[in-house]
C-alpha cells in the first residue's frame, strides 16, 4: 500500500519547466513499477532517478531555435509573409503625402493637414487597445483583425461623400494599422534567434520601403485622375489579408505564458522541419516563471524594473517619430528637389542604404551606441539644414541636408522597435512596443504643427534629438541577450532572493528534471535531508514479500 503512494509523490515532484517530458516519466514509472517483484520501494525510486537524468534538459524558446538552425528557411518564409502585410501599412501610413494635395472638395490649408492627423489620432488611440489584445489572447487574433480593420477603413474611404466621413475612415484606418504594423514585427522578433533580431527589423524596413515605393509609383500614374483612383488602387491590401488567415503562425512565446506548452511544441517542431533540423526527442519546454497575472498589461509597464525603461523608450522613440515625419511630411522640403514625386523618391531611396547598416551597426556597436550614433547624426543633420536654410544655401546643399536627416531618422526609428521588443518581457511586450509607437504617434501629430508655427523648428527638433541621444544610456543594453518572458517584479517569488533552482545565475537552461525538485525542495524546507544513495543489490525481503 506504501509503495504507490510513494511512486505517486516521487512523480508529482516534477519541476514547471519538465511538462513536456511526461510521458518519458510515465514509461519510466511503468518500468520501475513492472519489477516490484524483484526490487523494493528504494530501488524503484532510484531507477525513476536515473531515468531522470537521462531526459532531455527543458530548453526555452532561444535555445530550440539555435537548434533549429537559428536564421533558416522558416524565417526567411515568415519574413516574406509578414513583409507584404507591412508594405500595405506603408501605403496606408504614407498615402497622406499624396492624398491631400488630390482632394478635391474646397479646403483650406489647415484642413488639408487633418488627413495626416486624423490618421496618426486614431493609430495612437488604436495601438494600446490591440496591444492589450496581442499580449491577453494572442498576436495571430490580433494582426488578423486589426488588419483588417486597416483595410476596410482604408478602401472605405473610397466611397465618402465628403470631407467630414473621410476624415472618419482615415481615423478609422489608422486604428487598424496601429495594431497590425506593431504585431507584424513583434511575431517576428519571437521567431528570430538572439543573435538575428536586428535582421527581423531590416528586412521588414525593407518591406517597408517597397511599400513605400508602390506608393510613389501609383500616386504619379494617377497624378491626373481622381484621388478616388488612388485609394482604390490600394485595395489589393485585403488579398494580403487572406494570405495571413491562411500561414500566419501564432508565437511560441506567448504560448508559453499562456500555459499551452503542447501548442508551443507543435509550432517549434515546424520550425524544425522547415529548418531541416532534428528536434530533442522529448521536447521539453522551458516554462516562463510562476506570475501574478491579475494586473493589465498596461500597468505592468510601470512596475519597478520596467518604469525608467518604459519612461525613456517613451521619449526618445517620441522625438526620433516626430524628426522622421516632420521631414517626411512637409511640402517644402519634398519639392526642394522639383517636384513632391522626386523628393518622395528620393527620400524612399535613401532609406535603403540607412537599412543596409541597421543591423551590421547594432549587432557591432551594440544597440545603445547605435541608437545614441543614429539621433546624433540626425541632429547634426537638422542644424545642417537650418544653417543651410537660413544663409540662402543652394538647393543641393539643403537636399543632402534633408536626406541625412531621413537616413539618421528612419534608422533611430527602428533601432527603437528592437530595443523596445528586446527589453519588455513577453507578457507585455506588444503593450511596451505600443507605448513607444504611441508617443511616435503623437509626435507625428505635432511634427507638422510644429513645422508651420514654430519659429526655428529644425533648431527644435536638433535640441531634442540631443536630448533623447543622452537618455539613451538609461536603458539596459539588451543586444544578444535572452528576450524575458515575465517582469521580475512580477513573479510570485519577487526577484530579490537567490537564484531559482530551475534557472542558472550564468545561462537560461535549466538542470534535469530530478535535479531540479530536489533543489526546489531543498529551498523551500531550509534544511532538508540528503538522500543515502540507493544500494546497489536487493536489499532482504520484507515479511510477507513473495520475494
Amino acid at each position: 500500500a506504501a509503495r504507490p503512494r510513494r511512486m505517486a509523490g516521487l512523480a508529482g515532484e516534477l519541476p514547471p519547466g519538465a511538462g513536456g517530458c511526461l510521458s518519458a516519466w510515465r514509461e519510466a514509472m511503468c518500468e520501475a513499477g513492472g519489477r516490484g517483484n524483484a526490487y523494493d520501494t528504494r530501488s524503484q525510486e532510484r531507477l525513476l532517478r536515473t531515468a531522470g537524468e537521462a531526459l532531455e534538459e527543458p530548453l526555452s524558446v532561444d535555445e530550440c531555435l539555435e537548434r533549429a538552425g537559428g536564421w533558416g528557411a522558416y524565417q526567411r518564409s515568415l519574413m516574406l509573409t509578414l513583409g507584404t502585410s507591412t508594405a500595405a501599412c506603408a501605403v496606408h501610413m504614407l498615402q497622406p503625402i499624396f492624398l491631400a494635395p488630390l482632394l478635391d472638395w474646397p479646403l483650406t490649408p489647415v484642413q488639408r493637414g487633418l488627413v495626416s492627423s486624423a490618421f496618426f489620432a486614431g493609430y495612437a488611440v488604436g495601438v494600446f487597445g490591440w496591444a492589450w489584445l496581442s499580449d491577453r489572447r494572442g498576436r495571430r487574433p490580433a494582426i488578423l483583425l486589426s488588419f483588417l480593420v486597416g483595410n476596410l477603413g482604408g478602401v472605405a474611404s473610397f466611397f465618402a461623400p465628403s470631407f467630414g466621413p473621410f476624415l472618419a475612415l482615415r481615423l478609422l484606418c489608422g486604428v487598424g494599422v496601429a495594431g497590425a504594423k506593431n504585431a507584424l514585427f513583434l511575431l517576428g522578433t519571437e521567431f528570430a534567434p538572439p543573435g538575428s533580431r536586428a535582421h527581423v527589423g531590416a528586412h521588414l524596413a525593407y518591406w517597408w520601403v517597397m511599400g513605400l515605393l508602390l506608393l510613389v509609383a501609383s500616386a504619379y500614374t494617377l497624378r491626373s485622375f481622381s484621388w478616388r483612383c488612388l485609394v482604390l488602387a490600394h485595395a489589393p491590401g485585403l488579398l494580403v489579408h487572406l494570405q495571413l488567415a491562411r500561414s500566419l503562425p501564432e508565437s511560441p512565446r506567448f504560448l508559453l505564458v499562456a500555459s499551452q506548452t503542447e501548442r508551443a511544441g507543435v509550432v517549434l517542431r515546424r520550425v524544425f522541419a522547415a529548418n531541416r533540423a532534428a528536434p530533442p526527442e522529448p521536447l521539453c519546454l522551458q516554462q516562463p516563471p510562476a506570475h501574478d497575472g491579475g494586473r493589465s498589461t498596461i500597468s505592468q509597464l510601470w512596475r519597478r524594473d520596467l518604469r525608467r525603461s518604459t519612461v525613456v523608450i517613451g521619449l526618445t522613440q517620441g522625438v526620433c517619430t516626430m524628426t522622421f515625419y516632420a521631414i517626411t511630411f512637409d511640402d517644402r522640403l519634398n519639392r526642394l528637389a522639383g517636384s513632391l514625386y522626386t523628393g518622395a523618391l528620393l527620400g524612399a531611396l535613401v532609406e535603403l542604404p540607412a537599412l543596409v547598416a541597421l543591423a551590421p551597426a547594432t549587432d557591432s556597436l551594440g544597440r545603445r551606441a547605435a541608437y545614441t550614433a543614429f539621433l546624433l547624426s540626425a541632429a547634426a543633420a537638422l542644424l545642417s539644414l537650418h544653417l543651410c536654410v537660413a544663409a540662402g544655401g543652394g538647393a543641393p546643399l539643403a537636399i543632402t541636408a534633408v536626406l541625412a536627416g531621413r537616413f539618421a531618422s528612419v534608422a533611430a526609428v527602428n533601432v527603437a522597435y528592437i530595443v523596445a521588443a528586446e527589453i519588455f518581457p513577453t507578457l507585455c511586450r506588444n503593450s511596451g512596443i505600443g507605448w513607444g509607437s504611441g508617443c511616435g504617434r503623437l509626435g507625428a501629430i505635432l511634427a507638422p504643427l510644429i513645422m508651420t508655427s514654430a519659429g526655428a523648428p529644425l533648431l527644435l527638433f536638433a535640441a531634442l534629438c540631443l536630448v533623447a541621444a543622452a537618455s539613451v544610456w538609461a536603458l539596459p543594453e539588451s543586444g544578444g541577450r535572452v528576450m524575458p518572458d515575465v517582469p521580475c517584479s512580477e513573479r510570485v517569488s519577487g526577484c530579490k532572493q537567490a537564484p531559482s533552482p530551475l534557472e542558472s545565475p550564468r545561462s537560461t537552461r535549466c538542470v534535469s528534471p530530478i535535479r531540479a525538485a530536489t533543489a526546489a525542495r531543498t529551498t523551500a524546507h531550509r534544511t532538508p535531508p540528503r538522500l543515502a544513495p540507493a544500494p546497489l543489490e536487493p536489499p532482504a525481503a520484507e515479511s510477507g514479500d513473495s520475494c
